[in-house]
Parts: C-alpha cells; structure tokens; sequence
C-alpha cells in the first residue's frame, strides 16, 4: 500500500476533459473507461453543456462523488465547454475524452511514458472505429503501416520504429501538404503548458475545432505518436458517416440528410480557409506551393460535392477562386457527375 501511494505521488497529475450533451446512453462508458485506466493520478473533469436529456442524473447517481462537475447555463458548444474544463484543470497534463468514446486501460500510461521517454510534451496515437459493431484498427492499416511511414522515413528527420514515431518539426509541413491523419483530439495527451503557449480551441468554429488546435499544437511542438490502437472511436447517430453512407445512391439521400451534409461540408471548407490564411502569413513554410495546392484542392473538392449533392452550380466562383494552379484548374473543370472518385462527405 505505501509502495503504491508513492508510485501515484511521483506520477504528474492528468486532468481529463470530457465534454457532455445529451449523452445519456453514452456517457457512462466514457467516464468508466477512465476510471479503468491503469494509470493512477487522474482528474475527471465533466462539463455539461447545458443538457435537456438525462444526461445530468446519469453523472449525479453514479459518479458524484468522483469527478469535478461544471454546467454551462445554455449550450455553448463544444469548444467552450473542453475551455471550461482546461480553465479548472489541475494537472499538469491535459488529456481529453469525447462523452460517446471510450479509452483502452492502457491509453494514459502508455502516453505518459511516451512522453517521459522521449521529452516530448505532446503525444497521440492511433484509434479503432467502430461501424455499428464492425470495428478497423487504425494501427493495422496500410496507410499507417506502408504509405506514410515510408514517406516519413524518407521525407523528416524522424525516429520511425515499429511503437514510437518521434517527429521532427517538419511534421507541421507533411500534414499540410498531404492530409496525413494521425491524430485524434480524444487521443491527445499534452502538458498543459503548451496550451498555455498556443492557446485553447477556437470557440468561434462550429466544427474542425479539434483538428485547428491540432495543426496549432503541431506547428510549435511535434509529438511523439503511438503506433498503436487506444480508444473506440464510435460512428454515432448524430455523426455525419451515420446518414451519409457511400454506397447509397444520391437520389436515396434525403432532403434533411443534404441539409446535414451541406452544414458540415461548409463548416469544414471555412476551417481549411482559415487555414490557408495561416500560410500565407507564415514565412518559416519551406515548401509553400505544394501547400497551398492542397489546401486550395481540400476547398475545390467540397465545394464541387455541395453542387453534386443539390444538382447545382452555385459556388463555381468560389472554386475558380481556389484553382490556383493547372493542376486544380484541371480538377476544376470536371463535371460534378465525376464525382464518384472524391466525393467528400466531412
């Protein structure tokens, strides 16, 4: 027993943020998949965004006693809520936990001595999605395990081994130029200092929010990520792919499923733009062209889903906008019946 009371005394304490709405049917195993984790000096923060559904008798009758509980007065979004749980935080790391995931036991320790290891104050790591039962490790993706990690070896000055990918500052620049996806908000394990330094999520965006602190956090310290599986990542009701299932025809889609679709699509084209604004201001950017075509094709491409979704053409000057290069004038010209290829639904 008091071997083990100085372990925890010795371990840095992590606060971990879940923010919560109508999450009644949920919620529960997220909390409890904290509570399983191996690791041992741990804060629950809960912030309640104003819930209308059960939601609040679910935390007050199993776990009042064992996590730190703040209610917004109205719904403010998801953003101000994790703010509100970094602004009460205690520890001296940060780790956050979307209310309809869950954690594998090991997720805080393994961050935690991937950190120590390699005197980083960022970690991630991979994930499992989870279709409605029909679960994907990550980990075990070609796209993880061949694609990237070879382009990496060859492309940064990065330690790449088969547990630990330790990125050099160049990994701010390899994720602009090639979308390469390696991190998720609910797998993220940083000091609390660095959030500090760049600051919390931007409470002005509806969605991307998690991703722009990512790219913010990444610009300044790379991490060290986990070549491994550590949370579900489960496709909910409310989540896009629920409704917007590939292998439906366009005709099936309903009139509210566009509508859906439309809203996210959008809100993920302003996050690009705004990331696009960050670039032209940033001069330390070696390989600036390249970039900025990507950036440029992120924005064609969902803008040339909205017109094939509702059968239009209403934003072709916002695309010809974008077409800053042959390339994505090229890409421009296509007709929205060739979609098929890269149909972008997030």
């Amino acid at each position: 027993m008091v071997q083990k009371m100085c372990e925890r005394i010795n371990l840095p304490l992590v606060s971990v943020v879940i923010p919560v709405y109508n999450r009644e049917n949920t919620v529960a195993a997220a909390i409890d998949s904290v509570l399983d984790q191996t690791y041992e000096n741990i804060e629950i923060i809960v912030v309640n965004d104003a819930s209308t559904d059960n939601t609040e008798n679910v935390l007050f009758d199993k776990y009042k006693d064992k996590i730190k509980y703040f209610k917004n007065e109205k719904n403010m979004g998801v953003s101000f809520s994790r703010n509100k749980g970094i602004e009460n935080a205690n520890g001296k790391n940060i780790a956050f936990l979307d209310s309809d995931d869950i954690w594998f036991p090991f997720h805080i320790k393994d961050a935690i001595d991937a950190m120590q290891r390699t005197d980083r104050s960022v970690c991630c790591s991979l994930w499992t999605e989870n279709y409605y039962g029909e679960t994907f490790d990550l980990s075990q993706s070609p796209y993880f395990k061949k694609i990237h990690r070879d382009k990496l070896k060859s492309e940064l000055e990065i330690s790449v081994d088969d547990s630990l990918w330790i990125f050099s500052p160049g990994i701010y620049e390899y994720i602009l130029k090639t979308d390469f996806y390696f991190f998720q908000i609910n797998t993220l394990v940083l000091e609390k200092k660095v959030i500090d330094d760049i600051g919390c999520f931007d409470e002005s965006m509806k969605a991307s929010e998690d991703m722009d602190l990512c790219y913010r956090i990444f610009r300044k310290y790379p991490p060290v990520a986990i070549n491994k599986s550590h949370f579900m990542y489960n496709y909910g009701h409310d989540n896009l792919w629920a409704f917007a299932n590939r292998e439906k025809e366009l005709s099936e889609f309903s009139d509210d499923e566009k509508k859906k679709m439309r809203f996210t699509i959008l809100q993920k084209i302003e996050f690009y733009k705004k990331i696009l604004e960050r670039v032209n201001m940033d001069d330390s950017l070696s390989n600036i062209q390249a970039i900025k075509e990507n950036i440029c094709s992120n924005i064609i491409k969902r803008y040339m889903t909205i017109n094939y979704l509702f059968n239009c053409r209403e934003n072709i000057n916002e695309i010809s906008k974008y077409a800053i290069t042959d390339k994505l004038k090229e890409l421009a010209q296509k007709n929205e019946s060739q979609l098929d290829e890269f149909l972008i639904l997030d």
